[in-house]
């Protein structure tokens, strides 16, 4: 499993959208302090 903290930012978000593209979304997690802003962006 890949976890990637603070996804919601603009780097960490982008790394997220391209780890998407190459490995299952079963496989990633991610951590964000806000939940409502996850949603939008992921």
């Amino acid at each position: 499993m890949i976890v990637v903290t603070g996804a919601t930012g603009t780097l960490n978000g982008a790394a997220v959208e391209q780890l998407l593209k190459r490995v299952p979304a079963e496989r990633i997690g991610v951590s964000v302090r806000d939940v409502a802003k996850a949603h939008a962006r992921l």
